[in-house]
């Protein structure tokens, strides 16, 4: 007989657990009278017994004649019988039957007998009834396993059969719940939701908590319990706690429960993989069974989850983390000795990330170290593999850095990738000194290879730092890529990288054959071991290389294949697409294509901080934004913008994008009519005056001279210093012609006609305009002559009237069309006005607006409100399309409207 103790605690269903969270998706599924057979299936610690004893308590609560047993190993089938009848009767079952048997004194019934006494019984109580099965996997009798499978296939009608178990000691319950009359629920379903998991917090964990739990215990609703309950004791502890003693008991008791010593161990060592795959496992444990091991360890069921391709698995992350502590615990040197021969294995299997990891969880930091150098080092991010530079990167110790002065170069390179400039300084210095300028590895290491590598990295600091290009040091740079880069012994992804750097530097002095040619080699080196990120770049090089010489729609090709590439290849990293962005909105603007790039063109400057740029990419980002700012919001907007731009740009360390911004600067203020603040802010950044130093293309690149030379016309003309301008204006196109850049050509001879126009020598302004209409015949840059609209249109207007080239007339036609805004493909009529035409009243109201006159006193002197005063100064704006009174009036009197 059973003891009656024992017999109590098997058939005594447990309570309902405290602060138990009701899972309707789970609960109304498992709804005990809609079906005859529930099976819950899952490993340890998914609350199946929480469940279970839910349903019970549920349906005792209802009327419902509910009985409990707990299995386990020592369950014969007498002793089953013992326990089901006992259950019945307790739950209030009439066992008449058998108890007239016992009283009769006659010897106990079999077991089959009795549990058909009891099924009987249960008929004839006619309403539902419950029998609950808990731990059903604990059953080792195959004759107790064989006897509550007839249970369950010959069930009476209203007997409703609840059972849990980890693993299906044996019962077929299929038919009964592939034919309709029953419900089986997996771990799959157990496992809590996102928004369960929220809920069972109270809605109390933020969204990055909430992740993290999620993540760390996979819905596991055990471990979400231990969560809670360290988060109720201790508030401060935060979502992601340790793995507490709770858990930890809980796998002591229950994982490992009566498991063999060696399959323990097995175990241990299991943790310590990232994923769990046969042929991994005996390599690194030096075994040939594990397949077979891990298909029949019943510790392992249910926390093995089986990876996309089908053949690796992984331990379920709670589990894994305190099996691994316990292999440190237990045997720290095997612990160690593992985690090295496992980061040889990934290293093996091209597994850079791991293969640091293990090295790094075992304590080795030179092995780490090893590991990656042996990768790379800094060629992984030329390679496109930046992810990996940085994740390798972090696995690396001060001490470990001094030891490897190659992989301190690489993370000088990282540093220059995120923007921290001042960092990766400090650190190459420190290199350099560590190393005797560069001549001498680590013992073991590779001299030739230290040497290449401080070269890229300061090749890179030049360019991304946006050093002067008139400095000894980038000159001396420029002289010894070239000679690095035809050194044969250097890996190919080494020179043409190397050969890119090269064509970016000639590409910013105006070099352009020099820069094709280089960049075609560095394209042909690239294509040896194809490089991602590299190509990206080519083709934004000769894109520019095209937009530079007047080719619009080469560049526009170009800059489209190496977005649509950054797209395909680097989705989660901005960058290559920001680049992408930015070089054709700029080209976009200098065809006047304003409106495809107002709001993009806004927020480069904020995209552009942390990242990687070359001085090309921030002088266009900038210049367009400066552009549109005003455009758009007018100089007090655009004049903050570029200040807090230049403040950041000096905080960085970008010295030639903090005088472009001063350059863009002067420039807003000289359209404003701010010509003395304009001049005073030239002098304080130090910018050239003289001709010969405005147009030097020794020390400057060409974006720099361009935009000076823009600037400092625009102040001799805003002064009435025609001959200066005029100087000027002509040197710019001289130059701009000498070194094939189209687009500066086109800037310098719409700036030459203003200037002519204004000094009233109206033949040579349209001897200047016939010349620009010439070339844009096949380069579709129209937005210099937009930004002098008044003007331009002036003189397209006198064109249209005198020239007989039917082509120039055509063109000025067509110029003068989109001049107007207008759509049509019909170019109107030569005699057609293009000067706009103000009224009386608009010309009265805007003559006030020009000697400084406030809305009232322009009212009083007209007889008109200050309501009409701002109709007619809107109408003006209007014809005149000036955003502000200033502009309105600067244009009007370089149109003759007003003196």
């Amino acid at each position: 007989m059973t003891p009656a103790w024992l017999l109590a605690a098997k058939i005594t269903a447990p309570e309902r657990a405290s602060g138990f969270f009701r899972r309707p998706a789970i609960t109304d599924r498992i709804e005990p009278f809609e079906r005859g057979l529930l099976v819950l299936k899952a490993p340890a610690g998914f609350g199946k017994t929480v469940l279970l004893t839910d349903l019970y308590h549920a349906a005792r609560e209802t009327g419902v004649l509910a009985a409990w047993i707990t299995l386990d190993e020592d369950d014969t089938p007498p002793v089953f019988a013992d326990y089901l009848v006992s259950a019945f009767e307790r739950a209030g079952l009439d066992i008449t039957l058998l108890h007239d048997l016992r009283n009769a004194g006659t010897p106990a019934p079999h077991p089959q007998l009795r549990i058909a006494l009891t099924m009987r019984a249960i008929e004839r109580h006619a309403a539902p009834c419950l029998l609950v099965l808990d731990e059903a996997e604990r059953l080792l009798d195959h004759a107790t396993v064989a006897m509550v499978e007839l249970l369950l296939r010959h069930r009476p009608d209203n007997l409703r059969l609840a059972v849990g178990f980890r693993e299906n000691p044996g019962f077929d319950v299929s038919q009964g719940i592939l034919g309709g009359r029953g419900i089986g629920i997996t771990e799959a379903e157990l496992r809590f939701s996102t928004a369960e998991i929220a809920a069972f917090f109270g809605n109390t964990l933020s969204r990055r908590e909430l992740a993290g739990v999620a993540r760390r215990t996979e819905g596991w609703p055990v471990a979400l319990q231990f969560h809670r309950n360290r988060r109720a004791a201790d508030s401060g502890a935060g979502a992601a706690v340790a793995l507490d003693g709770g858990v930890a008991d809980y796998c002591d008791a229950r994982l490992l429960r009566g498991v063999s010593e060696s399959e323990r161990e097995f175990v241990l060592d299991l943790a310590l993989f990232d994923w769990i795959d046969p042929p991994l496992v005996d390599e690194v444990l030096e075994t040939t069974d594990s397949g077979r091991r891990l298909d029949t360890l019943p510790a392992l069921t249910g926390f093995l989850a089986t990876l996309d391709d089908g053949n690796a698995r992984r331990l379920h992350p709670l589990i894994k983390e305190y099996c691994a502590a316990q292999r440190f615990r237990t045997d720290p040197e095997r612990f160690r000795d593992l985690h090295r021969r496992l980061a040889l294995a990934m290293e093996a299997r091209g597994q850079l990330r791991h293969a640091m990891r293990h090295a790094a969880d075992g304590g080795d930091a030179g092995l780490a170290a090893e590991i990656l150098e042996r990768a790379g080092g800094l060629r992984l991010w030329r390679r496109g593999r930046g992810t990996e530079l940085e994740a390798g990167d972090r696995f690396l110790t001060p001490d470990t850095l001094a030891a490897f002065p190659r992989l301190a170069l690489a993370r000088c390179l990282l540093r220059v990738r995120t923007g921290k400039l001042d960092d990766a300084r400090l650190l190459h210095e420190d290199v350099r000194g560590a190393t005797h300028d560069f001549t001498r590895d680590r013992e073991g290491g590779d001299d030739h290879a230290l040497r290449a590598d401080a070269f890229i990295v300061q090749v890179t600091l030049a360019g991304y730092g946006c050093l002067p290009l008139g400095s000894e040091a980038v000159q001396s740079l420029f002289a010894a890529g070239h000679e690095l880069a035809r050194d044969p012994t250097q890996p190919a992804e080494t020179r043409g990288y190397l050969y890119e750097l090269l064509a970016i530097g000639h590409l910013q002095t105006a070099q352009f054959e020099t820069s094709r040619a280089l960049g075609v080699k560095a394209n042909e080196l690239f294509a040896r071991s194809p490089l991602p990120r590299r190509l990206i770049n080519m083709d934004f090089l000769f894109g520019m290389l095209a937009m530079a010489e007047g080719r619009p729609r080469e560049a526009a090709e170009r800059y489209a294949n190496g977005r649509q590439r950054a797209a395909e290849i680097f989705p989660h990293d901005p960058g290559p697409a920001l680049i992408g962005d930015v070089l054709a909105a700029e080209l976009a603007l200098e065809c006047n294509d304003v409106a495809g790039i107002e709001e993009s063109a806004r927020g480069f400057a904020a995209r552009l901080r942390g990242t990687a740029a070359w001085f090309d990419i921030h002088a266009a980002a900038f210049s367009v934004a400066a552009e549109i700012n005003f455009v758009r919001h007018g100089a007090d907007a655009t004049l903050a913008f570029l200040d807090e731009s230049r403040t950041q740009a000096e905080a960085i360390g970008l010295p030639s994008v903090t005088r472009l911004l001063s350059i863009l600067r002067a420039t807003v203020l000289i359209f404003n009519r701010e010509n003395d603040r304009a001049a005073n802010a030239w002098d304080a950044a130090g910018l050239p005056v003289e001709t010969q130093d405005v147009l030097d293309l020794n020390r400057q690149s060409w974006r720099e001279m361009e935009a000076i030379a823009v600037a400092r016309i625009r102040l001799a003309t805003a002064r009435g210093a025609w001959d200066s301008a005029r100087e000027l204006a002509d040197g710019l196109c001289r130059v701009a012609e000498e070194r094939g850049l189209v687009r500066t050509l086109l800037r310098g001879l719409a700036l030459a006609m203003v200037v002519e126009h204004r000094s009233r020598a109206r033949d040579a302004a349209e001897a200047r305009l016939v010349r620009y209409l010439r070339i844009t015949r096949d380069v579709d840059y129209v937005r210099p002559l937009f930004r002098d609209r008044a003007i331009s249109a002036a003189v397209l207007r006198r064109v249209l009237e005198t020239h007989a080239d039917p082509e120039i007339s055509a063109s000025a036609a067509a110029m003068a069309l989109r001049l107007s805004g207008m759509t049509s493909s019909v170019p109107p009529a030569l005699s057609s006005p293009v000067t706009p035409t103000l009224t009386t009243r608009e010309r009265a109201v805007l003559e006030g607006a020009a000697r400084g006159d406030r809305d009232k006193e322009i009212a009083l002197a007209l007889g008109l409100s200050s309501h009409g005063v701002r109709y007619h100064l809107t109408r003006a704006y209007r014809k005149l399309d000036a955003p502000n009174r200033v502009t309105a009036v600067r244009t009007a009197r370089e149109l003759g409207i007003l003196r």
